[in-house]
């Protein structure tokens, strides 16, 4: 599990962290082949968990839920955690990516709209042009059916990715990171929502 502290706030443990402790920690659970996922939370998160209690169960059971909202940082300042400064999910996909690129780290990207995966790597690919992509996968905007979960899962772990990035909203993300992290032979999931 992680080596970082949770701040209660409303009965979910926000990880007392900040960035570049982040990136660190998820270089870890890679070199160590940890089966590991990551819920990156706002207040909206927080305020979620307090309407459905299996939602709460699934951020307080992740290796890390990043304080990305300031209201997250300040309280867990106010709790002696004065390192602790916002990981927002952009800009830990971002250091994760760059930092990438010297490890090799292999990435997934799961979710949007049609093509948005796609640009997103592009993107990406401008910014840090030795950055390892084994794939993409927009799903349907339906729940798929049990053998084409199964399907995207095989591909997800014949193209063996370090981490799979996953953007299908809060609290779908979270509930799909969960679910799956049994199933996937990635060491790193991480629920960033629309980074």
């Amino acid at each position: 599990m992680a080596t970082f502290p949770r701040v209660n706030i409303l009965g979910v443990g926000i990880s007392a962290v900040n960035l570049p402790q982040a990136v660190e920690e998820i270089d870890r659970w890679i070199a160590s082949r940890a089966a590991q996922y990551v819920n990156v939370c706002a207040v909206h998160t927080v305020m979620e968990c307090q309407r459905d209690a299996s939602l709460r169960r699934i951020v307080n059971a992740s290796g890390l839920a990043m304080p990305d909202g300031m209201p997250l940082v300040w309280l867990s300042r106010m709790r002696g955690h004065s390192q602790v400064s916002r990981v927002y999910g952009p800009d830990l996909m971002l250091a994760v990516c760059e930092r990438s690129q010297n490890t090799r780290s292999r990435h997934f990207f799961y979710g949007g709209a049609p093509g948005v995966a796609d640009l997103l790597v592009r993107k990406l690919k401008t910014l840090y042009p030795r950055l390892v992509v084994a794939g993409t996968h927009t799903p349907p905007h339906r729940p798929p059916d049990a053998e084409e979960d199964r399907e995207v899962l095989d591909r997800i772990n014949a193209m063996a990715p370090d981490i799979v990035w996953v953007g299908l909203g809060t609290p779908k993300q979270d509930y799909w990171v969960a679910r799956h992290r049994p199933l996937l032979d990635a060491p790193v999931l991480i629920a960033v929502g629309a980074a």
